[in-house]
């Protein structure tokens, strides 16, 4: 205690490393210092015995001095011992030929190499397993072999220290094989990563103290068994892989790889691939084997230095389960992973020659890019159409587009059309192929609904087509229908497509219509209801032969598709008849109800289309109809229907479609109208009769201003079938109120008794039905009103046998034959005419006959008095031709009168008619004048004769 000895300096330490104690000695930091110069053969044997042997024993002799240094309690003494003589003999675990995987390459590169020779450059692991530790050991040379065949010369780098343990040498050297053979069965167990036991002998050691112990020795060396890729996996893929199945587990599989090979050589050296035979191929799905090809490559194609191209046809032995699940993952995902595990032989060309290197294992992970569900799927093309049998037959013809590379088909399989988990049908594709990029894909069968649920779901599907909208149906495997396979059947059970349903140009098409009776009537309340007989021949989108057996309708009569509606027709259930030759519905509609939304809108509309000339208004909604199949009925709700109505109501047209003739006046006591009746002829062209309701209409001559209708025509009740309709109505005539409107009112009536049509205009107009009110105040009613058939003036009788009267008093005594046209007496106040004959004024008659008229009876002919008929000259030509014809003619002579007649019709009406070259027939009366008439006491403002008025005939 308290005693410190340190040890100064030794002459003799021995053996670096040594760490334990051999009898009382323990050695430590020491070296030995070697000289062959007397005892070399004595030296080699020892580095042999270090290098070769388990244990090296050594005898150790010598002299050891040592000087002490003792510290006790703050004192210090030096104490020193020499030439203590040493004498131990001791043993030293050794190398051991450094066997047992000792010397082992770990690392090795050829990327130096270059055209005509291979450069490796290796890191070699030696393990000393001995105390002993080879200072300034430096460059070692090997030859090294494989199997007795040696296949180059390496050399080290300097190796400084040789310790114990681990220790690292970099050796580089040029691969001369001296047998091809044994190179490729080195190389394809370095490729699989199989250790290789290489045999090394040291041909030169650079420190000639351990030299000679040294150079001729062989030691073992492994290399380990790190796989030497000869394959990238990132780069393999399939740019084309095709699957058929020909047998119930196997499978014909068409496809080109592509891989990039590893550059293990060096970029300077010649690498390329010449063959491979797959020897065994599988395929591992979800760490399952799904499949076992039989590869034979027939086609290699070097796409660059590295990368190649191989084209095989292979038959594959599936197992069911994970290959079906594989092709369904394929389907229905964008990418799935395949574990590829194969065994081949592979044909290279390297700089020391051309190798085959055999059994090179390769399996790597493949990500595959799958159809992704094939979601984008649109269908081209649609047909439905019945069978000989009554059932509805479905077709259909879709694309889609495959992401990824790979193609598989499926043969002959059975889907099952459903919606929402409802069946509709079952259809077939002969060839179900799913290939790269486009594909398509048409499936046939029939629509077979069953239960009710089923049934309706169609109905909603059918509609949804007709009217153009988008549905999703769904297309379920069933069946394969080629062969009898359990993988087979498994993937084609679980396929599933989602398919848009969609007629590619909606809907139903009505190319024509027609409507063989029908009738508009007023209910109680003021509502108009409508009923008929029509068919309508459709166009649907698919051929089906149709049983429809009723439908409903909500529609729309509109201007356009944007404006506001003008009414609507409702239809309940109504029972039809579908002729499927013509495409034709037959149905009655009775007492249905037609609301008027917008009465002024409705006006408004017939303003334009009458100022237009024409024009036409859409029927617009929806029907619901029940179509009967073998299967059943089914309902098919909100089909569109649109119907362009044409719209004739021209003016012009309408005038020709009313004729009014026969006015007749009757008695009444008013001083300022007059009743009258009038026949009214109505052509309604359409097949429509309608009960209109009770009508008032203004009628005015048209081109008379006058502030109120000169006749009020009502009409009660009025029904228009169709056709022709005869009707007599009655109305009010009126004077206009105002004295400058006379003229037009005595045109008016001068021209009906002239028997000349007077053009005559609907001002106002009144209706107890909205819609008809709308219609008349819209129109522009115009049309003739005929001329009576009788006139007023018929017959004239000159009277002729004194000639005292023409000579003396310058005139000629006339009767006339008078016919009152109307149902009422007419009282002739005032006259004042002027007479031609023969292109020449040959007289005048005026009278003022207020205080004593002359009255024609209704509906009589009255002769009238002789009438005193003033002439304006004696011997005149034209009045002596008249005289002639009058005597002579059957005809008589035609006298044209011009001027006015005062009228009273009734007990107060007062009108004048005005007569404009009125021709009369005139005829001679031989007998013996009396006196005329207006008598003595009538203001004529009668010229009295004058000699001067004598003319000389010569």
């Amino acid at each position: 205690s308290g005693f410190h000895m340190k040890l100064s300096s030794c002459c003799i330490l021995l053996f670096d490393g040594v760490n334990r104690r051999e009898s009382d000695v323990l050695l430590r930091n020491g070296k030995i210092k070697l000289s062959n110069s007397d005892h070399s053969e004595c030296l080699d044997e020892f580095v042999r015995n270090i290098f070769f042997l388990q244990e090296t024993r050594m005898a150790i002799q010598g002299q050891i001095s040592l000087s002490l240094e003792l510290h006790f309690l703050g004192m210090s003494l030096s104490l020193g011992f020499s030439d203590i003589k040493v004498e131990k003999e001791i043993s030293a675990k050794s190398m051991d030929r450094l066997s047992k995987g000792q010397i082992s390459i770990v690392d090795f590169d050829m990327k130096s190499s270059d055209m005509e020779q291979m450069m490796i450059r290796s890191e070699l692991m030696v393990n000393n397993p001995s105390i002993f530790q080879i200072a300034d050991f430096g460059i070692v040379t090997l030859d090294i072999s494989y199997k007795n065949k040696r296949i180059g010369s390496f050399s080290s780098d300097t190796v400084k220290n040789l310790v114990p343990g681990t220790n690292k040498l970099s050796v580089s050297g040029i691969l001369k094989p001296e047998d091809v053979v044994s190179s490729s069965e080195l190389f394809s167990s370095l490729v699989n990563g199989r250790p290789v036991l290489l045999t090394a002998n040291l041909t030169s050691v650079s420190n000639h103290f351990i030299a000679g112990g040294l150079i001729g020795t062989e030691l073992d060396v492994t290399v380990s068994g790190k796989r030497m890729p000869l394959v990238s996996g990132s780069s393999i893929f399939f740019p084309r892989l095709a699957l058929r199945p020909v047998e119930s587990s196997i499978v014909e599989l068409d496809a080109e790889i592509q891989l990039e090979l590893v550059d293990i050589f060096g970029q300077d050296s010649p690498f390329a691939l010449t063959g491979i035979s797959l020897l065994s191929v599988s395929a591992f799905y979800q760490q399952s084997m799904a499949a076992n090809l039989q590869v034979i490559p027939d086609k290699i194609l070097r796409l660059s230095r590295y990368r190649y191209s191989l084209s095989f046809a292979s038959l594959a032995t599936v197992s069911p389960v994970p290959f079906s699940q594989l092709l369904l993952d394929f389907f229905n995902s964008t990418e799935l992973e395949v574990e590829i595990r194969c065994t081949c032989n592979v044909n290279i060309t390297t700089a020391m020659g051309n190798l085959t290197l055999t059994g090179v294992y390769l399996t790597q992970d493949l990500v595959l890019k799958g159809c992704g569900g094939l979601r984008d799927v649109e269908v081209d093309s649609i047909q439905v159409f019945s069978s000989v049998g009554g059932s509805l037959l479905f077709s259909a013809e879709g694309s889609f587009r495959n992401p990824s590379n790979a193609s598989a088909s499926l043969g002959a399989i059975a889907l099952a059309l459903e919606r929402r988990g409802l069946r509709l049908g079952q259809v077939f594709s002969q060839s179900m192929s799913i290939g790269p990029g486009k594909n398509v894909m048409r499936v046939s069968g029939h629509l077979l609904p069953s239960s009710k649920e089923e049934k309706d779901e169609l109905g909603q599907v059918v509609g949804s087509f007709l009217r153009g909208e988008r549905v999703d149906l769904q297309l379920v495997g069933l069946s394969a229908q080629s062969f009898d396979s359990e993988w087979l059947q498994q993937v084609v059970e679980k396929l599933s497509f989602n398919i848009p349903f969609q007629s590619p140009a909606p809907n139903i098409s009505v190319e024509s219509f027609n409507v063989s009776s029908a009738d508009v009537s007023l209910s109680d309340g003021g509502d108009i209801l409508f009923s008929c007989s029509l068919w309508v021949q459709v166009t649907l989108p698919f051929e089906a032969a149709l049983d429809v057996t009723s439908l409903s309708a909500d529609l729309i009569l509109s201007r356009t598709a944007d404006s506001s509606p003008l009414a609507r027709l409702t239809v309940p259930l109504t029972d039809v008849v579908y002729d499927a030759p013509t495409s034709r519905l037959f149905l009655s509609l009775v007492d249905q109800s037609l609301v008027v939304l917008d009465e002024d809108l409705v006006a408004q509309v017939l303003v334009e289309a009458q100022e237009a000339g024409g024009a036409s208004v859409r029927l617009s909604g929806n029907v619901s109809s029940t179509l009967r199949f073998d299967f059943g009925e089914i309902l098919v709700d909100s089909l569109p229907l649109l119907l362009e109505l044409p719209l004739h109501v021209s003016g012009s047209e309408l005038g020709r479609l009313i004729h009014v003739s026969d006015l007749d006046f009757v008695d009444g006591n008013s001083s300022d109208q007059l009743p009258f009746s009038l026949h009214v002829n109505v052509n309604n062209p359409t097949a429509v009769s309608a009960d209109v309701g009770d009508v008032t209409l203004g009628i005015s001559p048209t081109g008379c201003l006058v502030p109120a209708p000169m006749m009020l025509v009502e009409m009660k009740a009025l029904h228009v079938s169709s056709g022709w309709s005869h009707l007599i109505v009655n109305g009010l005539y009126r004077n206009p109120p105002d004295p400058q409107q006379y003229p037009c009112a005595a045109d008016f009536i001068s021209a009906l008794v002239g028997g000349r049509p007077v053009n005559i205009s609907v001002v106002e107009s009144h209706a107890s039905a909205p819609l008809v009110q709308a219609v008349l105040r819209a129109m522009r009613l115009r049309t003739e009103l005929n001329g009576l058939p009788v006139r007023l003036q018929t017959v004239a009788r000159a009277i002729m046998l004194d000639p005292v009267p023409v000579f003396r008093d310058k005139e000629v005594h006339v009767r006339v034959d008078v016919r009152n046209p109307f149902s009422v007496d007419a009282r002739v106040s005032q006259i004042s005419l002027s007479l031609e004959a023969e292109g020449g004024d040959i007289g005048r008659f005026e009278a003022d006959m207020t205080l004593n008229p002359l009255l024609i009876p209704r509906s009589k002919t009255t002769l009238t008095p002789e009438l005193c008929v003033d002439l304006l000259k004696l011997l005149d030509l034209a009045l002596f031709r008249a005289f002639i014809k009058a005597a002579a003619s059957k005809g008589g002579a035609e006298v044209h009168v011009t001027g006015s007649v005062r009228l009273t019709l009734g007990a107060k009406f007062s009108s004048t008619l005005f007569l404009d070259r009125q021709a009369v027939p005139t005829y001679l009366e031989i007998r013996a004048a009396s006196s005329c008439w207006p008598a003595a006491g009538l203001s004529t403002g009668r010229k009295r004769f004058q000699p001067s008025d004598v003319v000389s005939v010569g």
